[in-house]
């Protein structure tokens, strides 16, 4: 569940009725009090609502014209500053973009639901029940969430009071190199790279990606064959919960690495499960 969902869904739902779910896994979410740049953007973007004249108290007959700048806010606070650097270069392209977003949506959105959806959160705070949760949590934030960044440290301390919780950091895209696609991330407070040596040229014949879960040890680490030992069995188990919640990915397999590079047994499937053979 993303952002707000993952706030009502995952986390208070889980708290309310401790007994009515298995298992959470909120993403791009935080769970204390709505503070900080947050709740700046939140109050920025409702001024801008309130305060046209078009708005009329809520009471207006067409949509107010502010309603364009909320989009504009919103396409500004959710984007990566990364990948729209990478994708919008140019002064043309971003203008371009940033039109192409607003006139996409701005037929399909009311003011008066844009303000309840962002000033809903006023009174959000579910930080002091996070110890009355019984389902298992894993809790994933990325690297270039400029609203949950993990630079914050909120999810690192937060995630310590849920009893059966995990929290996974991500960087903010996968990256290559010549043995192929690589994602850097956190299971636990340790660092492991999930590394997909082969990425078919047509996934539409729905191909086999092959990857290796590996700890990031860095250059001398990695000199000394250090990656594939003290991997994390919650690391594995991080990755599998992700690809089993894709309706695009299926038949997962997990096997030991000595056991595939001789072809042996059919694998098992979940990293907890036992190998068959």
């Amino acid at each position: 569940m993303l952002s707000e969902r993952a706030l009502h869904t995952s986390v208070l739902l889980a708290e309310k009725y401790p007994g009515f779910l298995d298992a959470a896994m909120p993403l791009a979410c935080s769970v204390v009090e709505i503070g900080g740049r947050n709740r700046i953007f939140r109050k920025v973007l409702i001024d801008a609502i309130c305060n046209d004249s078009g708005y009329q108290n809520g009471e207006y007959k067409q949509q107010p014209a502010a309603l364009r700048t909320a989009l504009g806010l919103i396409l500004y606070d959710v984007s990566s500053s990364r990948r729209m650097q990478m994708l919008d270069p140019t002064r043309e392209r971003a203008d371009a973009e940033l039109k192409s977003f607003i006139d996409s949506r701005i037929a399909n959105l009311d003011a008066n639901d844009l303000l309840y959806a962002f000033d809903a959160s006023r009174d959000y705070d579910p930080s002091g029940k996070l110890d009355q949760i019984k389902a298992a949590v894993m809790w994933v934030n990325s690297a270039d969430d400029v609203v949950n960044s993990p630079e914050l440290g909120i999810a690192k301390e937060q995630i310590k009071k849920v009893k059966r919780g995990q929290g996974v950091r991500t960087d903010d895209e996968p990256g290559q190199e010549d043995f192929g696609w690589y994602l850097n991330f956190e299971s636990s407070g340790i660092s492991h790279c999930l590394v997909l040596l082969y990425r078919p040229d047509d996934v539409r014949d729905g191909a086999t990606w092959i990857g290796r879960l590996e700890r990031s040890r860095g250059l001398i680490g990695t000199i000394l064959g250090r990656r594939k030992h003290g991997i994390q069995e919650s690391a594995a188990e991080a990755i599998h919960r992700i690809l089993q919640s894709s309706s695009l990915i299926r038949d997962v397999r997990w096997y030991f690495h000595e056991d595939f590079n001789r072809g042996d047994g059919h694998g098992a499937p979940s990293p907890s499960a036992p190998v068959s053979t």
